[in-house]
């Protein structure tokens, strides 16, 4: 599952041609996207480890930068969903 999700977001950066208008930015950010969705329907890590091995890859590849890569954690409304996510979790877990 890791190497098809993987495999899939390299044959978009690399194999398919860029449309006019997208820059290149934009397009290495886009196959970072699609291998990360496929990861998490093909689950080869959980959620939260996949998603930021992708975070990861757009700082590296230099996609992204900090700023960008993280200013959504700033969102009260992102941590509103994660902490939904806690709790949902812990009433999963007790019962």
């Amino acid at each position: 599952p890791a190497a098809a999700s993987i495999a899939l977001g390299l044959a978009i950066r690399f194999l398919l041609p860029i449309p006019a208008g997208v820059t290149g930015q934009a397009w290495s950010l886009l196959s970072i996207f699609v291998g990360t969705i496929a990861g998490i329907v093909l689950n080869p890590l959980p959620v939260g480890a996949w998603s930021m091995c992708s975070v990861t890859l757009a700082l590296v590849t230099k996609t992204l930068t900090f700023q960008q890569a993280f200013s959504a954690f700033t969102l009260d409304v992102v941590w509103l969903i994660v902490s939904v996510f806690f709790i949902a979790r812990a009433f999963v877990k007790t019962g």
